[in-house]
C-alpha cells in the first residue's frame, strides 16, 4: 500500500515539476494537485503555500522551456529551480512529508535522465 501511494504521489510530481525539457509543458490540473495535497497529508495552513509554491514553480518552467536558451543552459537552469522549490518545500512541509517529497521527486528526475539515455 505504501508503494502504491508513493507511486501515485510520484505520478503527480511528474506533473508539478515538469522537468521534460522535450516535451510541452504540462499544467498540473486541479485535481492532480488535490491528490497530492492528499498523499502528502498537507494541512489547512500548508495546502494555500503549497498551491502558491507550485504556481510559482510552473511559471518558472513555462519561462524557461520557451527561452531559446541552449540545452546546457536550459538544464542549468532547470537545476537551479529544482533546488530552489526543494529549498522552498522543505521549509513549508514537515519531515515526513519532505521525505516523501523528496524520494518522487528524485525518482522522477532519473525517470527523465534514463529516457534521455534510451
Amino acid at each position: 500500500m505504501k508503494n502504491l501511494k508513493f507511486t501515485i504521489a510520484f505520478v503527480f510530481v511528474l506533473f508539478l515539476t515538469c522537468l521534460d525539457a522535450s516535451s510541452q509543458t504540462l499544467a498540473p490540473k486541479k485535481e492532480d494537485l488535490k491528490n497530492l495535497v492528499e498523499m502528502l497529508s498537507l494541512t489547512d495552513v500548508q495546502q494555500p503555500k503549497f498551491y502558491e509554491l507550485t504556481d510559482k514553480y510552473q511559471e518558472k518552467w513555462e519561462v524557461l522551456m520557451e527561452s531559446k536558451a541552449n540545452k546546457k543552459e536550459r538544464v542549468a537552469k532547470e537545476n537551479e529551480l529544482q533546488e530552489a522549490k526543494d529549498a522552498e518545500m522543505k521549509f513549508l512541509l514537515n519531515t515526513e512529508q519532505f521525505e516523501m517529497y523528496s524520494k518522487l521527486t528524485k525518482e522522477q528526475i532519473q525517470k527523465r535522465k534514463n529516457r534521455k539515455e534510451s
